[in-house]
Parts: structure tokens; C-alpha cells; sequence
């Protein structure tokens, strides 16, 4: 089981958890919206999956994943650990490490976001 965090264009944040037994590239789509990409962040140790035409299609960017991507991102993002419990990026999802939620959480403080909760479990 690994958590994820949704960062909304609006500054909405929801927290979710996906088990072995969740299509996560399934929730991922639907989160975005479509097709989908990622964007790897080594110094947070996460990774974004993000729309992979949002541009093209006019989504709205999305402020507080723009700031850590440091690139446009637009619509929907779903965050998740990148890096395994011994430090090795090998592909695989893992829980979202405090610090980039902290990261996204206090990007939208200084945006005048206010970040709501939001339940994305899959559970």
C-alpha cells in the first residue's frame, strides 16, 4: 500500500491510498483526466503524474505543481513517493514523503491558496 496526494489547480489537496490490489494507472487517468505522464522531482523524491496534453486541451494551470515541477503544469496532479524505504529510485510508487507534502502545502500558502481537504482513497 503506498498513499498519494491530488494537488488541484485550485489549491484543493486530497490524500488517498492505493493497495496492491488498485489499477493505480486507472486512478491516475481519472484523476487527470486522460493520458498521462510524469514528472520526476529527485529532490523531494516524488514523482507527478500529470495530464500529458493539459496545455493543448486549455486545462487550468495548476500553480502549486508548477512550483515544484519548476515547469507549466496544468489540471490535476497526483504525487506520489518515488523512492524506496533504502533510497533507490527504481519506478515504483511509495508513500508521499512528509516534506513534499509540506512543500506543496506551504507553495499554496504563499499563493493565497487555501488548501481544503479532499478524500481521493481508492478504499
Amino acid at each position: 500500500m503506498h498513499t498519494y496526494t491530488v494537488i488541484e489547480p485550485d489549491g484543493v489537496m486530497g490524500f488517498g491510498k492505493a493497495d496492491e490490489r488498485t489499477n493505480f494507472g486507472a486512478v491516475i487517468r481519472e484523476v487527470c483526466g486522460g493520458h498521462f505522464d510524469c514528472i520526476v522531482i529527485h529532490d523531494l523524491k516524488v514523482v507527478l503524474y500529470v495530464h500529458d496534453e493539459g496545455h493543448l486541451i486549455g486545462l487550468p494551470i495548476n500553480p502549486v505543481a508548477t512550483a515544484l515541477a519548476r515547469q507549466i503544469v496544468a489540471g490535476n496532479v497526483v504525487m506520489v513517493g518515488s523512492h524506496s524505504p533504502d533510497g533507490v529510485y527504481d519506478g515504483e510508487n511509495y508513500n508521499v514523503p512528509s516534506v513534499a507534502n509540506q512543500a506543496a502545502k506551504g507553495i499554496a500558502s504563499v499563493l493565497g491558496l487555501r488548501p481544503q481537504p479532499a478524500d481521493w482513497s481508492t478504499n
